[in-house]
């Protein structure tokens, strides 16, 4: 599974009172075939640094680094950016959960398998999963793994 890595984006939101952050950590193989669990960082911005040393009541500078990210789109564009410093071979980055082999949202992919993947991800969205569609489930998922053996 060294060609595959999976961003997991998290929240407090609703879970902890005052919580406004997204959170990202990649997950995959490195070279060596060993697990890496990336945080996704980046460098804070004036405005944002003071913000949060209000809100926190500790002093942050501009270019701290942080895990805290506005949105989930925020997350991704910092995620497409990197991911390939930590996962060279790497040839697919894929927004969910790492232990899922079921299809998921597909971020980049190669031979237009993203395309291939992301209507197969959108179907099972769509008739409910499991729960609601087993039968066409088990075809879906059995389409996908046919589509990534290759890349296994």
């Amino acid at each position: 599974m060294g060609k595959f890595v999976f961003i997991e984006i998290t929240s407090w939101q609703g879970i902890s009172l005052g919580a406004t952050h997204y959170y990202g950590k990649l997950k995959g193989y490195d070279d060596n075939n060993e697990v890496l669990f990336i945080d996704i960082e980046k460098p804070l911005g004036e405005k944002e640094a003071k913000k949060l040393s209000k809100k926190d009541d500790f002093t942050y500078r501009e270019g701290t680094l942080t895990a805290r990210f506005d949105s989930k789109q925020e997350v991704i564009d910092i995620a497409i950016e990197k991911w390939k410093t930590y996962f060279p071979n790497a040839e697919f980055l894929i927004q969910g959960e790492w232990a899922i082999a079921d299809p998921q949202n597909c971020l980049i992919a190669p031979n237009g398998l993203k395309e291939k993947i992301n209507k197969l991800y959108l179907e099972s969205e769509e008739i409910g999963g499991y729960e609601k569609s087993p039968k066409r489930m088990d075809e879906i998922f059995r389409e996908y793994q046919n589509l990534i053996r290759e890349y296994k």
